[in-house]
């Protein structure tokens, strides 16, 4: 639940302008990118029509044991959430030790939609916490055709440096369908990190359903 609160708000996951060339967009942790296995999870039918609470558990042979918990407002277009996590060691791309909350919202309507995700991951040893903010939008301009851009922002993260170091980038795409399940696109995105080189892309891809 943790993840795809993240994956839904993201216009551009699992394309080139993800700063490991794929997953998420800069602006959202790994966390956004991770799997696990072993796991019990529940999400609860709407309440009132409108609320919905999820719950997970990560089991693992070792001691660290992970979990899940957090709850959906979603009607008439507009979504917003929160989804607090604990993590030991079971969560792919997650780090150790850590706590983590991501506050979301969105608004969508059949011309467009907006999006934002806020996330604060406070791991064991780490002096500050790693903050990740993504903003993202998205236009219909036809049945067929869509642009999407976003920013992101990271800050205090462990890794300092490199492709999930601080700093700030932003994304603008072009989608074009091109059969019911083929989706062509053209992308541009820009990070510039604090204590790293830029990360320029100019991507051309192609998105196939099946």
């Amino acid at each position: 639940a943790y993840k795809m609160a993240g994956v839904r708000l993201d216009p551009f996951y699992d394309t080139s302008v993800g700063p490991a060339n794929g997953g998420s967009n800069y602006g959202f942790s790994g966390m956004t990118n991770g799997f696990t296995n072993n796991s019990l999870a529940y999400t609860s039918p709407k309440l009132g029509g409108a609320v919905t609470i999820n719950a997970s558990a990560y089991l693992d042979d070792a001691d660290d044991q992970d979990y899940n918990i957090g709850a959906q407002y979603s009607k008439g277009g507009i979504t917003a959430g929160i989804q607090t996590n604990s993590n030991g060691a079971v969560i792919a791309l997650a780090p150790t030790d850590a706590t983590a909350v991501r506050l979301y919202g969105g608004y969508k309507t059949k011309t467009f939609s907006v999006g934002a995700s806020f996330e604060q991951i406070d791991a064991e040893g780490d002096a500050d916490k790693d903050t990740y903010m993504n903003l993202s939008g998205s236009y219909n301009m036809s049945s067929k055709t869509k642009l999407a851009a976003s920013f992101g922002s990271v800050e205090d993260a462990a890794a300092g440096t490199g492709r999930n170091g601080n700093g700030d980038g932003f994304s603008l795409g072009l989608f074009q369908k091109v059969l019911p399940k083929t989706t062509i696109y053209g992308i541009v995105s820009s990070v510039d990190y604090e204590s790293a080189d830029a990360r320029d892309v100019v991507g051309i891809g192609v998105i196939q359903s099946f």
